[in-house]
């Protein structure tokens, strides 16, 4: 299955998280009833093809469809942001938490990217406090 996204749900700024613990990859969760059932918003997506790339802003709420086909779908999720922006320390982790840095890093054969974060004056908030604090300032949406 495809990703689908909230066509015109970036236009609406932040909305408010909900904790989903069964998801995989995405602990957090919108409800977005409110912008499907007012006809401001509908489900969209593509028959995506190898190659094919979608760019869409952090205010876009989107969702991995069931894969209903015998293939394996791949896919690539990266985000970039100022380093001036406060950052969620789960984005410091690796994705899903399965292996340690210790563990990935097993074996480099050079030392000078490990952690190269740390080396950076980041501002890091818990995961549970990052919706409330890293859109608090004059970021506008619009501008996405």
């Amino acid at each position: 299955g495809p990703l689908a996204v909230l066509v015109g749900s970036n236009k609406f700024g932040m909305k408010t998280l909900i904790r989903h613990s069964d998801s995989v990859g995405a602990p957090f969760m919108v409800d977005a009833s409110s912008l499907t059932e007012s006809g401001s918003c509908f489900w969209g997506t593509t028959d995506f093809k190898a190659g094919d790339v979608l760019l869409f802003t952090p205010f876009t709420i989107h969702m991995g469809l069931e894969n209903r086909t015998s293939e394996v779908r791949i896919s690539l999720d990266c985000r970039a942001q100022p380093a001036s922006d406060v950052v969620s320390e789960r984005a410091l982790q690796p994705n899903w938490t399965r292996q340690t840095w210790e563990e990935i890093y097993d074996g480099w054969e050079s030392d000078e990217l490990k952690f190269y974060w740390k080396k950076m004056k980041l501002e890091v908030v818990k995961e549970e406090d990052f919706s409330a604090v890293a859109f608090q300032t004059t970021f506008d949406p619009m501008n996405y």
